[in-house]
């Protein structure tokens, strides 16, 4: 493993004992037995969706069977299986948020705005398309009128989102 990421799992394991000590105490407490503790770490498992992120694989299965380097598997120990893994994934949004957040960049006050839409269905097929029926709206972009949603990307001159 290389020094920069040695540095990374070392602060990404401090995060996630902040985080979990953050937990404890924020969170309604329960009377639930609370299930045994998995293979994977919550540092692990972010440090597994970093890798996934900044990898070129389009879709996590792949990256699990193949892309996930090998030295960084034996780093991890005993994986679960994908499905595992994915059905894990929903627990890692609080955090894998609050860590992208504070890496985010400085406020410089200045951004450059892009949008691009991304269509549900054909024009013609919007009173039968169920998919999205309640998110999705008509909208207008200088392609013309779609249905469904508009992405809007902010990046200052930095280039930091």
């Amino acid at each position: 493993m290389t020094d920069s990421t040695l540095a990374l799992v070392c602060c990404l394991d401090a995060f996630a004992r902040l985080f979990e000590e953050w937990e404890c105490y924020h969170w309604i407490p329960s009377r639930r037995q609370r299930r045994p503790a998995g293979k994977l770490s919550l540092a692990e498992m972010l440090f597994i969706m970093g890798l996934f992120h900044i990898s070129a694989d389009k879709d996590c299965k792949n990256f699990w069977l193949y892309g996930l380097p090998q030295e960084y598997r034996d780093c991890c120990g005993d994986l679960p299986s994908h499905s595992r893994f994915v059905s894990l994934k929903p627990r890692l949004l609080l955090p894998f948020y609050l860590l992208l957040h504070s890496f985010r960049g400085p406020t410089t006050g200045i951004y450059f705005a892009e949008s691009t839409k991304g269509t549900v269905c054909h024009n013609a097929r919007i009173h039968r398309n169920r998919v999205f029926q309640e998110l999705a709206k008509r909208g207008y972009s200088t392609m013309g009128w779609f249905f469904g949603f508009k992405l809007h990307l902010l990046i200052h001159p930095k280039g930091h989102r």
